[in-house]
């Protein structure tokens, strides 16, 4: 009996691998999570892999580098699979403790966006800071100040959001990032600045001017019907408006349909009960220098504009900023 048990050791041991380093391990999780995209079914077993591996490396590896560098790791692969509140769990984690410095610009990075998509904008805004802070100059920081850039708009500071792209642009990053910055700041030219003036024809033939609509919080939507993301922005601004039209919110969809029979069309078919305008919605557009659709102006109580091209839960976020405002 005992020469069996002794072969079966022995067996055991010639056959098992030697424990990686922790470089190995991290370098071979970082490899699966990083592994390119075949299909997203695919890339879900890779995600699911490298969460079972970091098990595995924080049981062999327990120092508080280790554990909080799994952490880091372990916030990515949640994210891949879209898991965002185990996410922004495993950040904090990995934030709480020594995080190597050259995971911390990505870590607050990835900290700020989950946090932003979480409605917290503040404290978003506060990671994104501390992403910069960390290290300036990390490649990942032009795509950081962007996204600050996007946030601040959203949070109706355009100051700062400003200050923030002139540095990407004079510092510079990946094109994608630059063209967004240059897209951006086109908007936030219009912050802070009176709406241009216009009179125009309602669909039931009503004149109205935008001076009509003083002491409202107003969104001028520059849409049409043909248009497949002015159409999927639909859903999102009809519950806006049934949240907040009765404490003062109003919309004016100016239409950039070929005809008028095409919205006409259209507005039988989908529930938008606010103002609609056809006649001369060019000229409008024009005024306010719209280049693509859909392009939206959010408008305070005064008339001045407060925002530019929001959508969903952070246009609801900016109607309730404005409308609570004294």
């Amino acid at each position: 009996m005992q020469g069996i048990f002794a072969f079966v050791i022995m067996a055991t041991l010639v056959g098992a691998e030697p424990m990686l380093s922790s470089e190995e391990s991290l370098r071979r999780i970082t490899e699966v999570i990083e592994r390119p995209v075949r299909n997203s079914e695919m890339k879900a077993r890779d995600y699911q892999q490298a969460l079972t591996m970091l098990d595995r490396f924080a049981r062999d590896y327990p120092d508080a580098v280790s554990l909080a560098t799994a952490d880091f790791l372990r916030a990515n692969a949640y994210l891949g699979l879209g898991q965002t509140e185990y996410a922004q769990s495993s950040l904090e984690a990995a934030l709480a403790g020594p995080l190597p410095n050259d995971h911390l610009v990505v870590a607050n990075y990835l900290h700020g966006r989950t946090l932003l998509e979480n409605g917290q904008n503040k404290d978003g805004v506060a990671a994104l800071r501390r992403a910069i802070g960390s290290n300036p100059n990390h490649p990942a920081v032009a795509e950081v100040r962007f996204i600050l850039a996007y946030a601040l708009m959203e949070n109706l500071d355009a100051i700062e959001a400003q200050g923030q792209l002139d540095t990407l642009m004079a510092t510079g990053g990946p094109q994608w990032v630059l063209d967004g910055a240059a897209t951006l700041r086109k908007n936030l030219r219009w912050i802070g600045q009176a709406a241009p003036t216009f009179n125009a024809r309602t669909l039931d033939g009503r004149q109205i001017s935008l001076r009509d609509f003083e002491g409202r919080v107003v969104l001028i939507d520059f849409w049409a019907s043909w248009c497949p993301p002015c159409i999927a922005m639909l859903p999102d601004l009809q519950n806006v408006y049934a949240k907040y039209r009765t404490r003062g919110f109003e919309v004016i969809g100016m239409s950039l349909d070929r005809t008028r029979s095409d919205l006409f069309g259209f507005l039988r078919s989908n529930d938008m009960p606010w103002i609609h305008v056809h006649e001369n919605a060019e000229i409008v557009a024009d005024r306010y220098g719209v280049e693509g659709i859909p392009m939206t102006f959010l408008l305070d109580r005064r008339g001045t504009i407060a925002a530019v091209n929001l959508h969903g839960e952070r246009l609801a976020a900016a109607v309730e900023r404005l409308l609570s405002a004294r």
